[in-house]
């Protein structure tokens, strides 16, 4: 599996009905609820991580910039991970660890933070692979939390942080 980043800016039609498709697999809203979702969510610069094999999408995810006040220092931007999916029909082959590996070679080469927010029952996936829980006593959020979990990367100062996530959701 080939691994590309590519800007959403540079997203063409293409691609983004075959990242509304795999993303549709995965949370049934409709084609085109996935498009209005991007289209709200995603900025410019923000990236789509794609796996693709025989020149098809077959893993997904995006990587957006965001914001957060850690402990008493300014604002910093962290990368939040979202929609990490897999095609229904290639579940079970480990797709999804070598896509969170690229997530996890990206932001360690480009020495950036990352943070991502799942469901309880996600967690044992995303701690395979080298993310950890935050504490949710240390973190704040300008929108709705509870009944998610926030990960970083094990090995990420901002395991050891009071965090205040800004602005939406990713």
């Amino acid at each position: 599996m080939e691994f590309i980043s590519v800007l959403h800016r540079d997203v063409d039609s293409v691609m983004l009905d075959q990242i509304c498709e795999i993303k549709n697999e995965n949370w049934n809203y409709g084609s085109e609820s996935q498009r209005k979702w991007i289209e709200n969510n995603i900025s410019a610069n923000d990236i789509h991580l794609v796996g693709v094999e025989n020149r098809a999408i077959v893993t997904y995810c995006n990587i957006v910039l965001r914001r957060i006040h850690m402990d008493s220092e300014s604002i910093v931007e962290v990368r939040g991970i979202g929609n990490v999916c897999v095609r229904q029909d290639l579940k079970g082959r480990g797709l999804g660890k070598e896509l969170m590996k690229s997530v996890n070679s990206f932001l360690i080469r480009e020495d950036l933070y990352g943070l991502l927010l799942c469901k309880r029952n996600l967690i044992g996936f995303y701690k395979n692979c080298d993310w950890a829980v935050l504490d949710k006593s240390n973190v704040q959020a300008d929108f709705e939390i509870e009944s998610l979990q926030i990960m970083t990367l094990l090995n990420s100062t901002l395991l050891k942080q009071r965090i205040h996530l800004l602005g939406k959701s990713f």
